[in-house]
C-alpha cells in the first residue's frame, strides 16, 4: 500500500492525473473481493499532464512493465473454444450442489492467485490497474406533460426503457444526488432564484413494523443513494445500505409521491442482497440488478418488499458453465405504482458488469478467465507494455422479460466490451464489440452476430491491431466502431448480412472519442479527448475536450467534416455519456465542462485559473456550431438539464455544500 501511496502522491504533487485505481479505498475494496463494477464510480477532476511529472510517474512505473496515461481499459484474451459458443446455463438441483460449485470456484481462484504472484502480478489483481467498466449512458429531451411546456429527461438507449441518473427532472423540480449529505437534494426551477426546497434522507425503518424498526436502528448503517427515476408524481430512490454490524449490503429502492412537495410521502420500498450494479424501468415497473459476493456461511440473496426481504428460494437460483465468481447476479421486478402487484427475482451465479435492456429482454455481461490459459497468457503480458488479461472471455446471460423474468440463454465471446453501447438487439439478433487480447498481449477487436439462442451467425474479428474499443454506436445494420492507440480511427462495419458482418471504410483522427451520436443518415458526432504528443517525453497526453463530426454518406469512405478542441478543458461527457443534454424542440446540445490552466509559481502552488461551465452547441451544414460558452462562478460543474429556456447546472462533487447555477438559452 506504501508503494502505490507513493506513487500516487507523485502523480498529485505534479499535476498529472493519477488513475482512479491508485486510490487506497479502491485498492482495499479489491482486497476484500468487492468487484470494481459493484461500486459507485468515482468522480475524475482534470488536471493535465506535465512533461517532468510524467517522466517521474515513468520511472516510478516502469518496474510494472504497464502503460498507466491512457483510460485503464478490461482487456481479455481468447482461450474459448470458438470466437464465441452457447453456454448451459440452469437451476441448482440442491443447496449442496450450490456450496460445492462455490467450493470449486474458491480452488480456481487460489490458483490463480498463485499464477499471478509467481509472476510478480499482484499489482493486477490489487487494482493498479482499473478493470472498472463505466457505464455509457445518454441523455436526451422530449416534450413534457408537465407544467411546463419542456424539459430534458435521461436517454434512453432503448425506446420505451427508462435509465436511472443522478439528476433528474419533471419540470417543475430538479432532482440531484447530494453525495456530500447521501441525500436527495430538490431544486426550485426559478433560474438564478433557484433554490433548495425539499431534501429526501431514506430511512429503511420508515415502513418496518414496530419490531423491526428496533432491529434496524440497532444494527443500521449508512445509506449511499446512487440514482433516481421520476415518474409521474413517483419519484424512485435507488441506495446501498450499509450495516454496521455486520458486512451486509443490500440495494434499496423507495418510492415517494412528490405531488406535494411540501408533503412527500414515502409509498414503498424494495430490498435486495448485494451491491447495486444498474436499473431500468419500463412503465412502471422497475428492474434492480445487484451483484452479491455469496460469504464463506454460503447463504442465497434476500429480495422483497418492506425492510425484511426474503430469501430467494433456490428454484429461483442459477449458474452458468464454469462460473468463476462467487459473486451471484440478483434481478428483480416489482411494480412501483401497485403495491400488491407480485413481485419477481432470479440469481444467477456468473455476476454482472455492463447491461443492456430492451421491452422484451435483458442482456447481462460479466468478464471470465480461463485457468486452462491464464499462466501462459499472463506471462506473454508481463514481458509486454500491454495490460493485465483480466479474464478470458465474456459471459452474456439472456433474460426474458415479458413473461416475469425468465432466463432464456447464455453464451461467451471472445474478449472484453466496453460498456453497454457494445450490445444492442436488432432483428432478434445480439449484436456485441469486444477487445481481446492475442497470445503476445496486443489488443485486437471483434464483433459478433449471435441469434436469439445466442448461438453464433457470423463475426468480423482482429481488427485495428494494437488498438482498443472506445465507444460503439449501431444504427440500424451499420455498427460504428472507435478504436484508440495514437490516433481515433471511426470503423464502418456493415452487419446486413449477419452471417458475413463487413468493414466497408474508416476514417482516422488524432485523439479519440468516447462516445458517438448520430446526427442523421450521413453524420455521426464523436465526444471525447484531444491528445497530443509530450515534448522530450514519448508519451501521448490529453490536453483537453475535442468534438468531432463525421461524414457517414459514402460508409467505404468515411471522413472528418469538422472538429473543435477546448484546450485545457475536460467534461463529465468524456466518460458518462449521461452528461450530455441534446434539446429536440431546439436541435442542439448542452454539455457541462471545466477549466483549468496548468500554471505553478516556483514553490509548486497553483496560481492558473479553474472554473466550470456549460456549452450550447448544434450541428448545422456539416459544421459544429458553438452557440453558447457559459462560465460559473464554480469552480467545478459535472451535470446539467434544461426547463423551458433555461439550463441548470450543479456541482455535485461530494466535497462541499450542492448548489445550483442557472444561464437563459442564446
Amino acid at each position: 500500500m506504501k508503494d502505490l501511496e507513493f506513487i500516487k502522491n507523485k502523480f498529485d504533487t505534479s499535476g498529472v492525473n493519477a488513475p482512479d485505481s491508485l486510490d487506497e479505498q479502491f485498492v482495499l475494496d479489491r482486497t476484500e473481493d468487492k468487484k470494481v463494477s459493484e461500486q459507485k464510480p468515482k468522480k475524475r477532476n482534470y488536471k493535465k499532464y506535465s512533461a517532468l511529472a510524467a517522466s517521474v510517474a515513468i520511472i516510478a512505473l516502469a518496474a510494472f512493465s504497464v502503460n498507466m496515461f491512457r483510460p485503464a481499459k478490461p482487456i481479455t484474451d481468447v482461450p474459448i473454444k470458438g470466437e464465441s459458443e452457447q453456454a448451459e446455463v440452469r437451476n441448482f438441483k440442491s443447496y449442496e450442489e450450490f456450496k460445492q460449485t462455490l467450493s470449486k470456484i474458491d480452488e480456481r481462484e487460489k490458483e490463480r492467485q498463485s499464477m499471478l504472484e509467481s509472476i510478480g502480478g499482484a499489482l493486477y489483481e490489487n487494482g493498479a490497474i482499473s478493470t472498472d467498466i463505466m457505464s455509457m449512458d445518454n441523455v436526451k429531451t422530449t416534450a413534457s406533460s408537465a407544467k411546463t411546456t419542456s424539459h430534458s429527461e435521461t436517454y434512453k438507449q432503448v425506446e420505451g426503457v427508462d435509465e436511472a441518473d443522478v439528476i433528474k427532472t419533471d419540470g417543475r423540480y430538479i432532482y440531484t444526488v447530494d453525495y456530500d449529505i447521501s441525500a436527495v437534494r430538490i431544486f426550485s426551477a426559478d433560474g438564478k432564484k433557484s433554490k433548495t426546497v425539499a431534501k429526501i434522507y431514506p430511512k429503511e425503518a420508515q415502513s418496518a413494523t414496530p419490531d423491526e424498526a428496533k432491529k434496524i436502528r440497532g444494527n443500521d448503517g449508512e445509506t449511499d443513494i446512487c440514482d433516481l427515476f421520476i415518474k409521474d408524481d413517483r419519484l424512485v430512490v435507488i441506495g446501498e445500505r450499509y450495516y454496521r454490524n455486520s458486512s451486509r449490503v443490500d440495494s434499496k429502492a423507495f418510492v415517494y409521491n412528490v405531488s406535494d412537495i411540501k408533503n412527500i410521502v414515502l409509498l414503498d420500498e424494495f430490498t435486495q442482497t448485494g451491491y447495486y450494479c444498474s436499473s431500468r424501468m419500463i412503465d412502471d415497473k422497475l428492474y434492480l440488478i445487484s451483484s452479491y459476493n455469496v460469504g464463506k456461511k454460503s447463504q442465497l440473496p434476500k429480495c422483497g418488499r418492506g425492510a425484511s426481504p426474503e430469501k430467494i428460494a433456490l428454484d429461483y437460483c442459477y449458474t452458468v458453465e464454469n462460473p468463476t465468481s462467487r459473486n451471484l447476479l440478483v434481478v428483480s421486478s416489482f411494480n412501483t405504482a401497485d403495491s400488491t402487484y407480485e413481485t419477481q427475482s432470479k440469481a444467477i451465479l456468473g455476476s454482472a458488469d455492463a447491461v443492456y435492456c430492451n421491452e422484451n429482454n435483458m442482456y447481462v455481461t460479466a468478464e471470465q478467465w480461463n485457468l486452462q490459459t491464464f499462466e501462459k497468457n499472463l506471462t506473454a503480458v508481463s514481458e509486454s507494455s500491454a495490460y493485465s488479461p483480466v479474464g478470458a472471455s465474456t459471459q452474456i446471460v439472456k433474460l426474458n422479460l415479458t413473461d416475469n423474468i425468465k432466463i432464456a440463454a447464455s453464451a461467451k465471446v471472445r474478449g472484453a466490451v466496453n460498456s453497454q453501447y457494445s450490445l444492442d438487439e436488432y432483428g432478434g439478433n445480439l449484436r456485441v464489440a469486444t477487445t481481446s487480447q492475442n497470445s503476445k498481449g496486443k489488443y485486437e477487436n471483434n464483433l459478433f452476430i449471435l441469434d436469439g439462442s445466442l448461438k453464433k451467425l457470423g463475426f468480423v474479428k482482429g481488427f485495428a491491431k494494437n488498438e482498443h474499443i472506445e465507444a460503439v454506436r449501431y444504427v440500424g445494420d451499420t455498427a460504428y466502431v472507435i478504436t484508440y492507440e495514437e490516433t481515433d480511427p471511426l470503423f464502418v462495419i456493415d452487419l446486413s448480412d449477419v452471417r458475413k458482418p463487413e468493414i466497408l471504410g474508416e476514417a482516422k483522427i488524432t485523439g479519440f472519442s468516447t462516445m458517438l451520436v448520430p446526427i442523421d443518415k450521413n453524420t455521426v458526432l464523436g465526444l471525447g479527448y484531444h491528445t497530443e504528443d509530450e515534448d522530450g517525453v514519448d508519451l501521448e497526453v490529453q490536453e483537453g475536450l475535442k468534438l468531432v463530426l463525421f461524414d457517414v454518406s459514402d460508409k467505404k469512405n468515411p471522413k472528418v467534416l469538422d472538429s473543435k478542441i477546448y484546450i485545457n478543458c475536460d467534461s463529465e461527457v468524456q466518460y458518462n455519456p449521461k452528461a450530455l443534454v441534446y434539446n429536440a424542440e431546439r436541435n442542439d446540445f448542452v454539455i457541462p465542462y471545466n477549466y483549468f490552466s496548468d500554471e505553478w509559481d516556483d514553490d509548486y502552488n497553483f496560481i492558473g485559473e479553474q472554473y466550470g461551465g456549460t456549452i450550447n452547441f448544434k450541428v448545422e451544414n456539416g459544421k459544429i456550431k458553438e452557440i453558447d460558452k457559459y462560465k460559473s462562478h464554480f469552480n467545478y460543474i459535472d451535470r446539467c438539464v434544461y426547463i423551458d429556456d433555461t439550463v441548470y447546472m450543479t456541482n455535485n462533487d461530494g466535497d462541499g455544500a450542492l448548489s445550483i447555477d442557472s444561464v437563459k438559452y442564446k
